[in-house]
């Protein structure tokens, strides 16, 4: 008799649950339905571990040269180098917009939140869920009706894509030059390789050995700097540079990687339009960060090279 009432009790509660999960996911049910529950405990679970720093931390920002506020964020990684969570900012004075993503075990998107706030008091928010494989499932709107343009995407697979923030707020247009700018750094490193450019290096060095710095430079037929290369450290800290230069020798693109002791690891990848104006900016940062770097501002390299050594030994 026992036996019979306890699967009668399961029958029941298969009845009751399997529409449920099963059904459409609508304004009527949606904080009730199984799926959204589910993807409630993953963020209960993701938070829990941000509150005992089980993570590591990733920071991004950019930046653009159009005058309009640049994105920060930070991105979480489990000990398996899986992302869990991803948050991101853009903004300026009391107009702002906050995106915050949660993934699951496996790496997937579940949950996306977004806060924006505007001049006299607006405020916003927007819940997107989604399944175990990443389709979307509902969204949730405050205040209701309310229409999002533009802004942050609801669904970033992998905040790690390099040049990630060129997704947001659709600035294809800007894409579309920061992948003419990669063919010719591309192309100036294929030059490089058949040895039509003139290479001259210099090694510098203090007495003690304690810093030193390596420069290579690259100069074609007409006299133009093509490619300026920097390699250097100290006892605590390291770093490499590298800039590109069109056939008129304007500066394109730079890239700066810095490491310290203290486990910092940033790379810096700055864009510049035709003219040398500042087009775009990323900056990734593992660890706490260090006040390390190249004084070498991108212009002039020839004359920076000529001068590298000064307060060194060659």
């Amino acid at each position: 008799m026992v036996i019979k009432q306890i699967i009668y009790s399961i029958i029941l509660l298969l009845f009751v649950f399997i529409p449920l999960y099963g059904q459409e996911i609508d304004e009527t049910n949606w904080k009730s339905n199984p799926k959204i529950k589910k993807i409630r405990s993953i963020y209960k679970e993701i938070q829990d571990d941000l509150d005992k720093d089980k993570y590591e931390k990733q920071s991004l920002s950019c930046s653009w040269g159009d005058q309009s506020p640049g994105i920060s964020g930070d991105i979480y990684k489990n000990q398996n180098g899986t992302i869990r969570y991803y948050e991101i900012m853009s903004g300026s004075g009391p107009s702002f917009i906050e995106g915050k993503y949660y993934y699951s075990s496996k790496g997937n998107l579940r949950f996306s939140f977004f806060q924006l706030g505007a001049i006299y008091g607006t405020e916003k928010e927007k819940r997107v869920y989604f399944d175990e494989n990443g389709k979307h499932l509902y969204t949730y709107l405050k205040p209701k009706g309310v229409v999002w343009k533009g802004g942050l995407p609801e669904n970033i697979i992998n905040p790690l894509d390099e040049y990630a923030c060129l997704s947001y707020d659709n600035r294809l247009k800007l894409k579309a030059k920061i992948q003419e700018i990669k063919q010719i750094c591309d192309k100036i490193d294929t030059t490089i390789n058949t040895g039509v450019y003139k290479k001259h290096s210099k090694v510098c060095a203090t007495g003690d050995g304690s810093r030193e710095v390596f420069g290579l430079i690259y100069i074609d037929k007409n006299g133009i700097v093509r490619k300026y290369g920097l390699d250097g450290g100290t006892g605590d800290s390291s770093g490499e540079a590298n800039y590109y230069y069109s056939k008129k020798g304007i500066l394109r693109f730079s890239f700066i990687r810095l490491g310290y002791y203290n486990g910092t690891d940033e790379k810096t990848r700055t864009f510049f339009d035709k003219h040398g104006h500042f087009l775009f900016s990323e900056t990734r940062l593992v660890g706490p960060g260090c006040a390390c770097g190249f004084a070498f501002d991108g212009e002039n390299p020839l004359e920076d090279f000529n001068g590298l050594c000064e307060g060194y030994e060659e």
